[in-house]
């Protein structure tokens, strides 16, 4: 009956969301690893590129976590002290703890002293 089709559609939905959110997560993580690949190597505008491209479209993950504070290490490096403390502040709204928060809340309390 019509109740079966409802229950039906809805699981259908929840495992076409959960394939989104799996593939949103793969597609993040390419990203960060791109620009962290080119952070490395101190190209730090082609780096900047593929975190904002995280920062923009995927929102929530651990990876744009730490495309956040590595973002925010671009603009320390560029001399850019107001947008890294807005960036590092963005890190540590982020509910939880991690080793990230962590990083970024070290990197805020250097810049207050600086």
């Amino acid at each position: 009956g019509a109740c079966e089709e409802i229950i039906d559609l809805v699981a259908l939905i929840a495992e076409a969301n959960a394939h989104i959110n799996d593939i949103h997560k793969k597609l993040a993580m390419k990203d960060f690893e791109n620009g962290y690949f080119y952070y490395r190597h101190k190209r730090f505008k082609p780096a900047s590129i593929y975190f904002d491209k995280v920062i923009n479209s995927y929102p929530g993950n651990e990876h744009w976590l730490k495309a956040l504070l590595y973002q925010a290490k671009i603009s320390i490096a560029e001399g850019n002290t107001d947008a890294a403390r807005d960036l590092l502040n963005r890190v540590m709204e982020y509910p939880g703890d991690s080793a990230v928060k962590q990083e970024a809340g070290e990197i805020l309390n250097t810049l207050k002293e600086g």
